[in-house]
């Protein structure tokens, strides 16, 4: 394992101890989308299986510090760690607009895929119509200002800029 990759690992942690300490300073939509947003970066950093990786490492933090139903969030964040990965070779994960859009969705169905499994879990009944129930312009919103400064902050603080990206092949 490569010195950045090691790194990773310790920086969703750091990621995580923060989001979990802002959700006291800024509103609880505005803390729930930075782990989401470290996961893609790593992802589009270094790949599908990292990002996989990485999504499952955050997913544990999730699983043992939350409430709810125990093991949603690993597979969740690992599928979105793959996904976002495999995206790297076809969009230009270098650019602002994907900064700003990968988060976007993995926020969006993040939260989207959290109501359906509570829903199922509670035997209610999932319609259509929660894809508009879901929709938070405040938290939609957080994520788009704050994922190019985690962007930011990762690019500088990460190893993984000194080394050769999966974007970059």
């Amino acid at each position: 394992m490569s010195k950045s990759r090691g790194m990773a690992f310790i920086w969703i942690f750091f990621i995580f101890l923060s989001q979990n300490a802002l959700r006291f300073v800024i509103p609880e939509s505005a803390a729930t989308c930075l782990l989401i947003i470290t996961v893609i970066f790593y992802a589009l950093a270094e790949g599908p299986g990292f990002g996989f990786g990485i999504g499952i490492f955050s997913g544990v933090f999730f699983e043992i510090f939350s409430t709810g139903k125990f093991g949603f969030s690993i597979p969740l964040l690992g599928a979105l760690g793959w996904v976002s990965g495999l995206s790297a070779k076809t969009v230009f994960g270098d650019s602002l607009f994907s900064e700003i859009l990968l988060p976007l969705v993995g926020t969006y169905l993040s939260a989207l895929l959290t109501l359906m499994s509570a829903r199922w879990t509670a035997g209610e009944p999932v319609a259509f119509w929660i894809i508009f129930e879901v929709f938070s312009w405040s938290q939609l919103l957080w994520t788009a200002f704050l994922s190019p400064l985690v962007f930011f902050f990762l690019r500088k603080v990460s190893l993984a800029r000194e080394e050769k990206r999966v974007w970059i092949k």
